[in-house]
């Protein structure tokens, strides 16, 4: 519980962090929509965040981080990708093998692979 003196420190990620994501990820899922890496389901975002707090909190700030990985090596960024929503698709090898040649095939013609970056943090107080 919170005392009244307290202070809420509650980070979260934005609609953009790690957009490029779900693009990644259609090779393995071809009918997954490009934008909604981890849209569905996120309760609170730096979006709708402020919002929920502002029910019980007089005093507000967002500390937002806009920024970006730029990404140089395929395999961990593989890893990454088939480490969360995709996990389930490791075993068919041809999605993967797929997505494989598709980043490599990016990062060479742009020598690396951006992925955005959008998170914060919410400050809040009584």
């Amino acid at each position: 519980m919170l005392g009244p003196a307290g202070v809420l420190y509650a980070s979260t990620n934005g609609r953009d962090h790690n957009r490029e994501m779900g693009r990644m990820l259609r090779v393995l899922f071809p009918a997954r929509p490009d934008n909604d890496y981890h849209q569905a389901g996120i309760g609170f975002s730096l979006e709708n965040g402020g919002e929920q707090l502002r029910r019980r909190f007089s005093t507000l700030s967002l500390l937002r981080r806009k920024d970006s990985l730029f990404v140089t090596e395929v395999r961990p960024l593989v890893y990454y990708l088939l480490s969360g929503t995709a996990a389930h698709a490791a075993g068919h090898d041809g999605g993967v093998t797929g997505l494989t040649r598709s980043l490599e095939r990016e990062l060479a013609l742009r020598g690396g692979i951006r992925v955005t970056k959008d998170t914060g943090m919410f400050v809040a107080r009584r």
